[in-house]
Parts: C-alpha cells; sequence; structure tokens
C-alpha cells in the first residue's frame, strides 16, 4: 500500500516510521531541500534580526517562495522556519512537556495515546522519566538561588527542554549551529536514517498546492502540477498552516479558521555589575529555567535564562565586540506565557490569498500591569532590576509559529471535518496528523504530538489489517 507524507518535520517522521515499520511505500514530500547556507555577516553592533535563523540563505528563499506559492499576505506571519527545520520544535530543541490529566481526558482513547509514551521517550533517548539536564549550568551557584527559592505564587524549575545535554560534542544537526553541545531529537537527522529503508522514498524541492482524489487513488499537486504518482493514503504533517491552507482548498472552505496561537509577554532584567554574575559556558543555547507564577488561580509560566548562556552570534555581536559580550552577563530574558484562549488568530480563506487575521484579548492588557508588578516583586528578591524599554512587551499574535489546533473542531454544517483517526469525513484516506489536528492547551506540545501520531498510525494500520 502506498502512502505519501507531506512535510519532513517530528510529525511527519513519526508517522513515517510507524508505515514503514508495517511494510507500506512511504514516500515522503517536502519543499525544502535541508541545506543550510549563511551569509557569514554577523554585525559589530548588536542586532536581533541578524540571529542565525535570519543569516540563513535558504530560510530566506524558502520564506518567500512559501509566502508566494501559498499566496499569504499577513505582514505578521513568520512561521516559514518550519520549512528548512522541520518544525519549530526541531528549531527550539523539542521542547517537552508532560501532558496532564485535564488535557488527556479530552481525548477518547487517552490510553492508547499514553501508552505510546515509553517508546518516544526511548527514541528521544530519555529513560522513563529521567531527564537528564547539563548540570554544570545548574550546580552554579547563583542558579542554584533560583532553583531553591520556593513560594506559593512563585518558583523557578529546570525547563524540560533541557534533555540529553553534553552528550555528544560532534553533534551537527539542522540546529544552525549556536550551540555545539546540546542534543535533541532532530527530525531532518531522522530522515536520513529512514532513507535506509527500500520502502522509504524522499522527495525534496517539492511543493505540494493540493489533493485530488479519482477513482478512489489519490493524486497531489506538486509545483503546479500533477504528480505521476498514485497513491492510497495521504497524511498531512505540514505544520498547522501548510495543512490548514492545503484543507481549506481541498474542501472549498469559505469561511475563516480559528488557530491557536499562544501570545507571549517578553521580559528583561539585569544585575548589579558589581555583585557578580553566572559565569557559565556561552555554548549553552536553551533557556534551561521556567517560571512558575499564580496569579488569581491562574498558572503563568515562561522561560528565563541569563543572555551569557547564548552565544554572541545568536544576537548578531561580534566576538570581536568585548563590550557587549561583557554585559550580556548581567542581562536576563524570557518569555511570560499567556493561555492559548487568550488570542484571537485567524486564518481567512474566503478571500483570494490566505489572510492571517491576529488581535489579543483586552484582558491580557490588564493583566500585564499585575504580572510586572508581582515579577519585579519577586526579582528584586534576587537582585534583579527590569530593563524598562525591554519588560513587559507583549509578542503580537503571528509573530512566531506558535500556532496548533485548528482542524481539531473545525466544523461544516455541524459537522467535525476530521474523525477520531483524523481522517477527513468526505474525503476518506486523508488524514491530517500534525499540531492542528491536536487539542490547544499546551506550551510545548511534542512529547503528546508523537505519542499522538504513534497511536492514530496504529490505528489506521490495523484498520487496514482488517480489512
Amino acid at each position: 500500500m502506498k502512502v505519501a507524507i507531506i512535510g519532513s518535520g517530528i510529525s511527519g517522521v513519526t508517522a513515517a516510521k510507524s508505515f514503514i515499520q508495517n511494510n507500506y511505500e512511504v514516500s515522503m514530500f517536502d519543499s525544502s531541500d535541508f541545506e543550510i547556507e549563511y551569509k557569514n555577516k554577523v554585525s559589530f553592533f548588536p542586532d536581533l534580526k541578524n540571529s542565525p535563523k535570519f543569516q540563513n540563505i535558504s530560510f530566506v528563499k524558502n520564506r518567500e517562495n512559501y509566502l508566494k506559492k501559498y499566496g499569504i499576505i499577513s505582514p505578521n506571519f513568520f512561521s516559514a522556519n518550519t520549512l528548512e527545520i522541520g518544525g519549530l520544535s526541531n528549531h527550539w530543541g523539542g521542547g517537552l512537556e508532560l501532558p496532564g490529566d485535564n488535557y488527556l481526558n479530552q481525548y477518547n482513547h487517552r490510553n492508547e495515546i499514553t501508552s505510546e509514551k515509553k517508546s518516544v521517550l526511548n527514541e528521544m533517548g530519555i529513560k522513563d522519566d529521567n531527564f537528564e539536564f547539563y548540570d554544570p549550568y545548574f550546580d552554579n551557584k547563583e542558579m542554584k538561588k533560583f532553583l531553591n527559592f520556593k513560594s506559593e505564587n512563585f518558583y523557578f524549575e529546570k525547563l524540560l527542554l533541557a534533555i540529553n545535554q553534553n552528550k555528544n560534542q560532534n553533534n551537527k544537526s539542522s540546529d544552525f549551529q549556536y550551540t555545539n553541545k546540546k542534543i535533541f531529537y532532530n527530525a531532518k537527522n531522522e530522515i536520513y536514517n529512514l532513507i535506509k529503508f527500500k520502502n522509504f522514498k524522499l522527495f525534496k524541492n517539492n511543493f505540494v498546492n493540493n489533493i485530488v482524489k479519482k477513482d478512489g487513488k489519490i493524486k497531489l499537486i506538486i509545483n503546479g502540477q500533477p504528480h505521476d504518482q498514485i497513491f492510497d493514503k495521504v497524511i498531512l504533517s505540514c505544520g498547522t498552516i501548510g495543512s490548514t491552507i492545503i484543507i481549506s482548498k481541498l474542501l472549498k472552505i469559505d469561511k475563516r479558521i480559528r488557530i491557536y496561537h499562544t501570545p507571549m509577554l517578553q521580559i528583561a532584567y539585569y544585575n548589579n555589575l558589581l555583585k557578580g554574575n553566572i559565569n557559565i559556558e556561552k555554548n549553552i543555547g536553551l533557556a534551561l529555567l521556567m517560571i512558575n507564577l499564580k496569579m488569581n488561580q491562574d498558572l503563568y509560566k515562561g522561560s528565563f535564562l541569563s543572555a551569557a548562556g547564548i552565544n554572541n552570534n545568536f544576537f548578531g555581536i561580534s566576538d570581536l565586540n568585548i563590550f557587549f559580550s561583557f554585559i550580556k552577563k548581567f542581562i536576563y530574558v524570557g518569555n511570560i506565557f499567556f493561555p492559548q484562549q487568550c488570542s484571537n488568530t485567524y486564518l481567512n480563506y474566503s478571500i483570494k490569498n490566505p489572510f492571517i487575521e491576529s488581535s489579543i484579548d483586552n484582558e491580557i492588557y490588564k493583566k500585564i500591569f499585575l504580572i510586572k508588578e508581582k515579577l519585579n516583586y519577586y526579582f528584586k528578591k534576587f537582585k534583579l532590576k527590569q530593563i524598562p524599554f525591554l519588560n513587559c512587551k507583549i509578542s503580537t499574535n503571528g509573530s512566531d509559529a506558535h500556532y496548533t489546533s485548528s482542524l481539531y473542531n473545525f466544523d461544516i454544517n455541524n459537522k467535525k471535518i476530521l474523525n477520531e483517526k483524523c481522517e477527513l469525513n468526505d474525503f476518506k484516506n486523508v488524514y491530517v496528523l500534525d499540531g492542528s489536528s491536536i487539542k490547544e492547551g499546551l506550551y510545548y506540545p511534542t512529547l503528546f504530538l508523537m505519542m499522538f501520531i504513534k497511536s492514530i498510525s496504529k490505528q489506521i494500520i490495523n484498520d487496514d489489517k482488517k480489512n
């Protein structure tokens, strides 16, 4: 049986493994060529736009092509990095949030999903729930102050992004090389393992425009032309935006689709230059601390790190710039995440070109002052003061790729377009297996997404065996 998988990120690779292991003929299509080139130009003065992501020549080309081919005209759309690196989770290190019962109970087949947890953790190099961290970072005297501080409404914890650190000094991945001392589950690297299987083929530089069904078989429209292969099944795993646009075309949806987005509050603090700083290696590129702030029964989570933990190239600062390299040691930055329900983000496909509309719930602005007040109160205990022009700036909806859940509950005439196997109800053998088909509510959905896709893939395969 022939299966086409559109997209080469974590979702696509997870699905591909299940089908390959069960002797399906799997063809994976991706719009990227996976090549990474850099301009090798870093400014003397700091410029956040000069981060490696934006220096990547291939990324810039892919982003322009992505916007052009899909006709996206939103000025705030920046999720094209998913083309180059196999999803936002790959770039930031594969955030691993263990979903709680409240989240899992929303799924009728929660037991099947949770049963995949152990195999997913093993694939990521994690034994059971014993996540391994980059201990030298946390052994630092200053860092211990953060982790030892506990109050009823405010505390720090180790961020689960920080798994399997420093295990392989020679790790080379599509992580843009801004740190050479971290390993994470990277879908692009996994693809090169899949190529070894005879029943797997990879088609790079193939942009899928649409899907056509005829006589029970499925064909793809690629780069504007019908592809010569015929498939029995198609798995859409091209990210929330990509999958939602293709489904909109396929079903001729003429109303806007809600996309769940995670608004973020940017924060920045500084330490007194005369009272010490965190002395850590500059090559650590992850936010290894998480802030937990309870306020009015709501819990606000966020990442927090010393700017010294990100190398100079990430900030676009030349290594020759000793002044900024020194100042960075006293600066702390991070994000506070608001609930996804606070965003009002829609893909509007009823007009000629897709447009991502975004606005922020006014309730956020009412809370910003209170959050800022609380954060300042607690950070004073660590002798940290806010940097006013950076502190507590809300990120506009659509300013990054934190998009999920667009198709999970979407319905036409009160009928959900996806069934419990994530199959299109009116288009048999077309499935959507990525962030667009899961329930909103997770800050770091990678672990759950892999568990979810494994369980759905098994259901599809078992149904085929029965038939």
